[in-house]
């Protein structure tokens, strides 16, 4: 079971922080850092519902600069 998972591009971001939780309004915990546009989740259980949001990021005088989350978006495994 996959879950795929696009967003857009934040003009001057190095990557992309991708979270996960079981629900909504959960725990979020860091679940992949890339450079790509989007994220392909797979071994998802059965017909359950994760919820997801990102964030991007920038090197600034050689620390991260982090952008807001994203809105929540959730993807229902088959």
């Amino acid at each position: 079971r996959i879950g795929r998972l696009a967003f857009r591009q934040m003009f001057g971001a190095k990557g992309y922080e991708v979270y996960r939780s079981n629900s909504k309004k959960g725990t979020y915990s860091k679940i992949s850092t890339t450079n790509n546009l989007s994220y392909t989740n797979s071994k998802l259980s059965k017909k359950k519902t994760y919820y997801y949001k990102v964030r991007a990021y920038k090197v600034v005088n050689n620390k991260k600069v982090y952008s807001s989350f994203s809105s929540i978006k959730s993807i229902t495994s088959k």
